[in-house]
């Protein structure tokens, strides 16, 4: 994994009264690894970019990973975004995957992932979700942080623009599931709303037109004084950031590299946490269903696979 002294990082130990088992260690320096590429090539294109939610905190609070997180996540303004998910396609070398709503069928608009193919990190959403050709690797988060209308009525606008592509977004990913399954049973009635809306608008666009909407409708299009991770997050007024927090990164230890975290990054935590500093567990944005750093995703989910495939032949 291109880890410097790997079988002792990856020993059990307590940190802050908190198990972190070997499993989750290694876990840890597979994403570093994915951590570690994509540095490479924002180093090489000259992209700016800056650790973000769990992992802002781990490196500001910890100089690692927090104890009970289990993912790993950038993020960068929409401009180095942009530039980083033109270039990475053409950039990233083996055992990565750029994965995108470019590079891979049925990937959500709102991040983008570098991930190891020679491993597995399965969400809950991805396991209930998808099929043996979606990429279920250890991976990096990576968001864009988009640029955020300086008046009321703007942020009003766009929030309705959004509210609209949520609902497509959601209606294509919940049909994705239906069709994988072979029913629709189970599936709140809000989400079947959501597929109507979908298949009305699939009649004109594709996907990938869709998550191009999807991620102008986050956007005001033009720089601002203030952004946020809209494309994931939403319009949430109290998380709007100065733009000038981003300006600058500075470079602080992480585990056993470094990496670039926001100028202000204390204005940003407290922004988005308030007291950075208060150890919160069982906060995760998701929770791995299944996770194994030594073992590939199409070895280790084979059998569940096989499995949806059979219940949807019963149907």
């Amino acid at each position: 994994m291109n880890f410097d002294n790997l079988q002792e990082y990856i020993k059990e130990e307590v940190r802050c009264d908190h198990v972190v088992t070997t499993e989750v260690k290694k876990l840890w320096a597979a994403q570093m690894s994915c951590a570690k590429e994509f540095q490479r090539i924002c180093k090489k294109h000259n992209i700016k970019y800056f650790a973000d939610g769990g992992t802002l905190i781990g490196a500001i609070r910890h100089k690692g990973f927090i104890p009970w997180d289990d993912d790993m996540d950038v993020a960068m303004l929409e401009e180095d975004y942009e530039k980083f998910c033109k270039i990475a396609p053409t950039e990233i070398q083996e055992p990565f995957f750029f994965q995108h709503y470019e590079t891979q069928e049925g990937f959500g608009p709102a991040m983008a992932r570098i991930r190891r193919k020679d491993t597995t990190a399965c969400t809950q959403f991805e396991y209930d979700t998808y099929t043996e050709e979606y990429n279920c690797g250890v991976f990096l988060d990576v968001f864009p942080y988009t640029y955020v209308p300086n008046s009321r009525i703007g942020v009003a606008l766009k929030k309705m623009q959004r509210m609209v592509w949520v609902a497509a977004v959601t209606g294509y990913e919940t049909l994705r599931k239906i069709k994988r399954d072979g029913t629709s049973k189970g599936v709140p009635f809000k989400k079947k709303v959501c597929v109507w809306i979908w298949r009305f608008l699939s009649v004109f666009i594709s996907h990938k037109a869709l998550c191009k909407k999807y991620l102008k409708a986050c956007s005001a299009n033009k720089k601002t004084d203030r952004v946020t991770n809209v494309p994931f997050a939403g319009y949430r007024e109290n998380k709007f950031i100065p733009t000038s927090c981003f300006e600058q990164t500075i470079e602080v230890p992480f585990e056993d590299m470094t990496i670039m975290v926001p100028w202000k990054y204390h204005e940003v935590l407290t922004a988005f946490y308030g007291n950075y500093m208060e150890f919160v567990k069982g906060t995760q944005m998701h929770t791995m269903a299944v996770f194994d750093a030594e073992v590939p995703y199409t070895e280790k989910l084979k059998d569940h696979y096989e499995e949806c495939a059979k219940r949807k032949a019963k149907k």
